[in-house]
């Protein structure tokens, strides 16, 4: 499996850095410019899906609690964005909001400058990891639920012209090329087809 491109610079990453105390915020917001970030900065309890639909990567305060603007986090789903914890205490409750946001990476208060290149080295390329298997498996599971379509559709074809699985499989590929289809779109077509027609034979005998 090829493995997801690795991330080292930050030029240009659209940082938004929600922590409660202001002059934090600002101290980490420069070191987040020396790196190339294009910083932005509010508080924890003005975040929403809208807002961080705008941004590459998320810096969060997690000392007063998840902020109800990380919706994914009550629903057990998944970050939109990259999320870098940023706790004063590693007590078990903040510990917990880290895996419930979802956290990649996270850093302690007060916040060095020399660490936090190292978060978001981590914190953005353990997310693009992540995403990298998750869309791979993804891959996969639609990879097997056409070959499904396929097996049916050649069976569907054998049955109705009397001819061996090779045969019915060239004739379901010579059909999609002229469909301009693939021939597993044109398998999961034909069979679905085959399926309304069925359940509409069956509601007329019924009618």
């Amino acid at each position: 499996m090829t493995a997801a491109r690795l991330v080292q610079n930050f030029r240009g990453v659209r940082a938004l850095l929600a922590l409660v105390d202001a002059g934090a915020a600002d101290a980490v917001a420069g070191t987040l410019k020396k790196l190339g970030a294009v910083v932005s900065i509010t508080t924890p309890d003005q975040l929403s899906p809208d807002l961080l639909a705008g941004f590459d990567v998320l810096l969060l305060d997690l000392d007063q609690g998840i902020p109800d603007g990380c919706t994914w986090a009550r629903l057990g789903q998944t970050p939109p964005l990259p999320i870098i914890g940023i706790v004063g205490v590693e007590a078990p409750s903040q510990l917990k909001a880290l895996l419930q946001l979802g956290v990649t990476a996270h850093l302690r208060k007060p916040v060095q400058g020399a660490s936090v290149y190292a978060a978001l080295y981590i914190g953005l390329n353990e997310w693009n990891r992540r995403r990298h298997i998750d869309d791979r498996l993804a891959a996969a599971e639609g990879r097997k639920r056409s070959r499904r379509f396929v097996i049916k559709a050649v069976l569907q074809v054998m049955n109705q012209r009397g001819v061996n699985d090779d045969e019915a499989f060239q004739i379901l590929r010579r059909e999609s090329m002229k469909q301009q289809l693939s021939v597993e779109a044109f398998s999961e077509e034909i069979v679905r087809k085959a399926l309304e027609e069925g359940i509409a034979g069956v509601n007329a005998e019924r009618g």
